[in-house]
């Protein structure tokens, strides 16, 4: 819409009257329900009321980004907006909910043309998300899962692990609990994505992201053990094994004691 002020609400309004039931509908942000609505308003009116009329007039709407699919930061603990999400703020839509902490535009391009060429919206998963998008989890497409798998972590910034591109799980990467094709897509016309420059994943797209740590929360893929690379006491190296809590002692068969080999035993090694 290349319009502004007075001609944008024309452009609007021409749309949902002479368009409705066809068009496709795209909100970003959550939509504020405290002090009716009061905390959002666009040409005199809330946030709350152009919703309800734009959305259910239309064939099919699109929530851009985490705020309007799941509330988002403006519903974390501690917001007095009211924020809450599109679906909730108006339901019974034909919704697809394209989150993350920003949206993708690659995603919501791929919706459309998906949208455009199929005549029909994507698959979605149970939160209504694309599964082209969500289908799989970072941690099952992150360059780094075969340190996880080694059991090979950054324990601290800086480390030799995380100068080596060790696994960010301890640092609190949500990558196991968060379904989103970061990994894939990147950002910036595939230049990088946060992993790729040293930061775990916030779990962005998952919604209550702000409030949890999704790593121990339910969600829908929960996220593995945590495995441990080994030494015996002899010096020898055995597998990863996968553990939460698992303290140095005895094998059951009690052949050896082994412990979990730190960054800069490991350079040893």
């Amino acid at each position: 819409m290349a319009a502004s002020g007075q001609w944008a609400e024309k452009s609007l309004n021409d749309t949902i009257t002479q368009e409705k039931g066809q068009y496709i509908a795209v909100v970003e942000g959550s939509i504020p329900l405290a002090a009716n609505g009061a905390y959002c308003t666009i040409g005199g009116r809330t946030a709350i009321d152009i919703a309800k009329e734009v959305c259910t007039n239309s064939y099919a709407t699109i929530a851009a980004g985490t705020c309007a699919s799941f509330g988002g930061i403006p519903a974390a603990a501690g917001g007095v907006t009211g924020a809450v999400s599109v679906g909730e703020a108006v339901p019974g839509l034909r919704l697809i909910n394209l989150s993350a902490c920003p949206m993708n535009g690659a995603n919501l391009a791929a919706t459309l043309v998906h949208w455009l060429t199929f005549k029909e919206l994507p698959a979605t998963d149970s939160l209504n998300r694309p599964l082209f998008a969500h289908g799989d989890r970072i941690h099952d497409n992150c360059p780094r899962r075969a340190h996880y798998d080694a059991g090979e972590f950054v324990q601290e910034w800086g480390d030799e692990g995380h100068r080596q591109g060790w696994c960010l799980y301890k640092m609190g990467c949500k990558g196991p609990a968060t379904d989103y094709n970061c990994p894939r897509i990147q950002w910036n016309d595939g230049t990088n994505w946060p992993i790729g420059v040293g930061h775990g994943c916030v779990g962005c797209a998952q919604p209550g992201f702000w409030d949890t740590d999704e790593r121990n929360a339910q969600s829908t893929n929960p996220p593995l053990p945590v495995p441990t690379r080994r030494v015996s006491d002899d010096g020898a190296a055995t597998p990863p094994v996968a553990t939460m809590n698992k303290e140095d002692g005895a094998n059951q068969d009690g052949s050896s004691i082994e412990r979990e080999i730190p960054p800069e035993e490991e350079a040893k090694s």
